[in-house]
């Protein structure tokens, strides 16, 4: 219809009609583009929140995963400690079945408490562009890094243990049966085994690393978290 009107004017010369023609299509045009822009940034800050919020949830995810780990990674800790106390102890000799018992636990550990499935998905995806704040993005990356930095060093302190138990299983006779560990050498002689004790507080220091690792992923954690929720908040999508 425009394109008719405009048609007409240049032939009857009506040079101000064809100005205004063609004023009106340019707009149209720039309205159009202005109009798709918009729609285009619109979804975009749309998404930027669906991906900052899903972030946020698997993070406070994550803190409770960490703590469980921290609570599981103390007590394997905590029987280490009491383990190798009971080498300094002579005066009193623990029940085979105790000391069986506790011994079953070594070399266990908790493995990484991250959850982070969301964020490795984001960033592969290429998403992860959509977060306006260099700050935040900052935050992630730095998250991130950590993340990786303590999974690759608890795969570490991991194989220590295994091998310290690997070396221990060398220093006493024992069977496995339903009820646990079975113990064929008598208790006085492990106790009495300097090589043995000497295993165990090595076990107990690594241990001790392991629980500093998880610590440490916890406070990662908690500053990530507090990261992304400071930015949700100042965007007004958290109620």
């Amino acid at each position: 219809m425009i394109l008719r009107r405009l048609a007409t004017a240049i032939r009857k010369q009506d040079w101000f009609t064809v100005l205004i023609e063609m004023l009106v299509v340019v707009f149209g045009v720039y309205l159009g583009i202005q109009l798709g822009n918009w729609n285009a940034v619109r979804g975009d800050r749309v998404e930027e929140r669906e991906i900052v919020l899903r972030l946020l949830a698997e993070a406070e995810e994550s803190e409770r995963n960490i703590e469980s780990v921290i609570e599981r990674s103390s007590e394997f800790t905590k029987t280490a400690i009491r383990l190798h106390d009971r080498f300094f102890d002579t005066e009193t000799l623990p029940d085979r079945e105790v000391l069986a018992r506790e011994m079953y636990g070594l070399g266990q550990f908790v493995d990484e408490g991250y959850i982070r499935a969301s964020l490795d998905q984001i960033i592969a995806s290429g998403r992860i562009r959509l977060i306006q704040s260099n700050d935040l993005l900052d935050a992630i990356a730095d998250y991130r890094e950590d993340a990786l930095t303590s999974e690759k060093a608890l795969e570490n302190l991991g194989r220590l243990l295994l091998n310290a138990v690997e070396d221990q299983l060398l220093l006493f006779d024992a069977r496995i049966t339903p009820e646990g560990l079975s113990l064929v050498t008598p208790p006085e002689e492990i106790l009495a085994n300097e090589t043995f004790r000497r295993r165990i507080g090595q076990m107990t220091m690594v241990y001790g690393a392991i629980d500093g690792t998880h610590q440490r992923t916890l406070q990662t954690n908690k500053a990530y978290k507090e990261a992304l929720r400071t930015y949700a908040d100042e965007k007004g999508w958290i109620e």
